[in-house]
């Protein structure tokens, strides 16, 4: 019995590949990081979290999981993310925002050269 060529499977074509042409090696530029936890890639080394990243962060995960849900589950859930979009419009011009009164409470800083208006204390909405 002849015994014909193996077919050819889309496992076999890749490591074929891969042996024709390996993928080059990239060095890393000399850090002060120690990667041997693996790399920081959410913030920056020193950076701090601060109340308008945190606004940005939460904002983020409620319009994706509104989406997903409005996509899923019902569209009345487009409705919430239509409240983040209007709620993100008009922080960007007054510099108020609930989730950041919460932020400020929980003690996260404001960030540096980010604050329009004047510190809490001076401001009798943030008190």
């Amino acid at each position: 019995m002849a015994v014909g060529p193996t077919p050819l499977t889309l496992e076999r074509a890749v490591t074929i590949v891969l042996e024709k042409n390996p993928p080059p090696r990239v060095a890393l530029a000399d850090t002060k990081h120690d990667h041997s936890q693996g790399p920081d890639l959410l913030m920056e080394e020193g950076a701090v979290m601060t109340v308008e990243r945190a606004v940005r962060v939460v904002a983020g995960a409620f319009v994706l999981l509104s989406v997903a849900l409005g996509y899923w589950v019902s569209p009345y859930w487009l409705l919430f993310t239509a409240f983040v979009g209007l709620n993100l419009f008009q922080s960007g011009f007054t510099n108020m925002c609930p989730a950041m009164a919460i932020f400020r409470k929980l003690g996260l800083p404001d960030s540096e050269g980010a604050r329009s208006n004047p510190p809490s204390s001076a401001n009798p909405v943030m008190r």
